[in-house]
């Protein structure tokens, strides 16, 4: 059996938790509305109380996606560039809002719940195709009307009692360019584009000219929300622009591409703008046509998350979040077709929901690494292949999360330079979260 020593320098310290959670789809919302009282209750506390694995930060799209019963903007009137007919969705009241409230019950008193909005097309006739989908871009007649779209829906759910803390600049600006490959909302931007429209239209929107701020001043703008590929060049193009880089706070990653792209991309992203943190806003597994959208017990798909989630704990990213928050049995509904695994399934005709193996592995991280946990160093002179992260929290409490995905077990030594020595064996292919002061 082989024994591996790593040693724990919290002198050593790198970037901040965030927080962890998901996306609040329509779908989500329908699924959970279709379960009795208390098999809704203990849904949400499986995923926010302190019985459960306490996400704090949830995604909340403005409008339609993916994982809606149907195509919609929240003003679908051509030609309105003053807004006068925008609105909330009934999905907004029915299946949204009400998910918020859950959470934000369910969480521990000292931990609040995060939001982050995200949008995934403008309304069609303010773009270049005038569809919801496809290969379209937004048109530059309408960029200041598109954000004082985005502010309209802060105000709106401000007056229902939720203040945003982010907003991301768009869901995967890449898929507008796409055409046929991309069969679900979308719209498309350039760096250059972004760039434009976030230092002279977003930007000074929510934050105001010359101090005049908004009501939301003091949310965070991440721009790019989508895949790692396209860093450190995408991102880099964007803040160029120094109008724009004032008002962007950080960067928003998914990890569908991530095959694709070596993790040191975010640490030379990290290099060239150490002002902006990184965040993991959305991922899921069983997204390749050509694979199995939903598996029933897959530990396999929860050694991905647990791979992934290392990666980037270890390359600077502050927070990650999975894709919907629940789905059903099917991985739906979906108007567009695009069915994918959740952490959690629902069973509506039974009145029961599935907990799915990856929602045990992001329990290992999410539920020991609460908001304001450091990075610490660790130094290993061979790992053994066993993979590894360790964070300080806010309690002074060590978290060292070891992940063997080996078919061998391994036995670990823990070495903390300030508190001292743990010993601990690891099962075959195993997760394994250590906490101790």
């Amino acid at each position: 059996m082989c024994r591996i020593t790593f040693q724990v320098d919290s002198s050593k310290r790198y970037q901040s938790i965030i927080g962890w959670g998901a996306t609040v789809t329509d779908s989500a919302g329908i699924n959970i509305q279709k379960l009795s009282e208390g098999a809704k209750k203990q849904l949400i506390r499986a995923f926010f109380s302190e019985d459960g694995i306490e996400y704090d930060v949830l995604r909340v799209p403005i409008g339609g996606t993916d994982d809606s019963l149907r195509v919609y903007t929240l003003h679908d009137e051509p030609g309105d560039a003053s807004l006068s007919g925008f609105a909330l969705a009934e999905e907004d009241y029915l299946y949204k809002m009400p998910v918020l409230r859950y959470a934000r019950e369910a969480l521990p008193a000292d931990r609040p719940l995060r939001l982050l909005a995200s949008a995934w097309t403008a309304p069609p006739w303010m773009k270049s195709n005038k569809n919801f989908t496809g290969t379209g871009v937004l048109q530059p007649d309408y960029y200041q009307a598109w954000a004082d779209y985005h502010l309209k829906f802060l105000d709106a759910y401000e007056e229902e009692g939720f203040h945003f803390w982010g907003v991301t600049t768009g869901n995967e600006p890449l898929n507008g360019f796409l055409g046929g490959m991309i069969h679900f909302n979308s719209m498309g931007w350039t760096p250059f584009a972004m760039s434009t429209w976030v230092g002279q239209h977003l930007g000074p929107t929510l934050r105001g000219p010359d101090g005049q701020a908004s009501q939301h001043a003091d949310v965070k703008i991440l721009t790019l929300d989508d895949q790692r590929t396209l860093m450190p060049v995408w991102t880099g193009l964007v803040v160029m622009d120094k109008e724009a880089a004032k008002y962007i706070d950080g960067f928003a990653i998914h990890w569908y591409g991530n095959s694709l792209s070596p993790v040191f991309s975010l640490d030379v992203s990290h290099l060239l703008s150490p002002d902006k943190f990184i965040f993991n806003s959305e991922a899921s597994n069983g997204f390749l046509s050509w694979d199995r959208h939903v598996i029933l017990g897959s530990w396999e798909r929860a050694e991905a998350y647990t791979s992934d989630i290392l990666d980037d704990l270890n390359h600077w990213v502050t927070g990650w979040m999975e894709w919907s928050l629940v789905l059903d049995m099917q991985g739906g509904p979906t108007w567009s077709g695009n069915y994918v695994d959740a952490s959690i399934l629902v069973n509506a005709e039974e009145d029961e929901f599935v907990k799915q193996p990856s929602y045990y592995a992001m329990g290992h991280f999410t539920k020991f690494l609460p908001p304001g946990s450091v990075c610490v160093r660790v130094n290993k002179d061979q790992s053994g292949g066993v993979r590894n992260v360790a964070f300080l929290r806010p309690d002074n409490g060590t978290v060292v999360v070891l992940y063997n995905p080996s078919e061998d077990a391994k036995v670990v030594n823990v070495h903390d330079v300030s508190k001292g020595y743990l010993a601990v064996k690891l099962a075959p292919r195993s997760i394994n979260t250590l906490l101790y002061w």
